[in-house]
């Protein structure tokens, strides 16, 4: 048979031996102990100094945010391009009609140009539907 189970049994004894070289509690106590007391005024001051350096870090994040302002307009430039003082008619439209050739509007604004017509249609009315349908009236 292997040796794993004395061994197993080694190492549980030699760490079951193993202890703090003291009393762990008083010695903790004693550190506890010799530290300062926390009293309001330390936890006040305490508070004040984390608000004063989240005020100085609020204050900065906004100092290095760039603002939006207006742009100033630039002061016009000079240029080499003079602008005609008269408009021209543009090459290749021919020339603008007499005001005597121009079209007139129509007296009947709802009449068509010659040759030009709409097929017939017939739309019946709601009324015309339930004259022909007597079992669709309502009451």
């Amino acid at each position: 048979m292997s040796n794993t189970p004395r061994r197993l049994r080694a190492a549980k004894a030699e760490y079951e031996s193993l202890a703090y070289p003291g009393d762990l509690a008083a010695d903790i106590r004693a550190r506890a102990a010799a530290r300062p007391p926390r009293t309001r005024a330390r936890v006040a001051r305490r508070l004040l100094a984390a608000a004063a350096l989240g005020l100085i870090v609020a204050a900065t994040i906004a100092w290095l945010t760039p603002r939006h302002a207006r742009p100033t307009p630039a002061p016009p430039a000079e240029s080499a391009h003079v602008p005609p003082t008269a408009w021209e008619w543009p090459p290749g439209l021919g020339a603008i009609p007499a005001f005597s050739q121009m079209p007139t509007l129509p007296s009947d604004p709802w009449s068509l140009p010659p040759g030009l017509s709409f097929p017939a249609m017939s739309v019946p009315w709601p009324s015309d539907f339930l004259a022909s349908n007597p079992s669709e009236k309502t009451s």
